[in-house]
């Protein structure tokens, strides 16, 4: 992640407007999709990995009122 600010600010100096935008475009539509896959992920495997981190707490109670 590092190194797109470099490589943008260089295809802004270059001229490359387009290919900026699109190297912009991409880097972003590619880390909406990973971090979206990672809470989806995440969401999946929550029953199974927060029992140990919360061992110490009680479970949840099932009380309607």
């Amino acid at each position: 992640m590092t190194a797109l600010v470099p490589t943008f600010s260089e295809y802004m100096r270059r001229g490359g407007s387009d290919e900026a935008r699109r190297l912009g475009s991409t880097v972003l539509n590619a880390l909406f999709f990973v971090m979206t896959a990672m809470a989806a992920l995440g969401w999946v495997l929550a029953p199974y990995f927060v029992p140990v981190i919360a061992h110490g707490f009680p479970p949840p109670s099932n009380n309607s009122s």
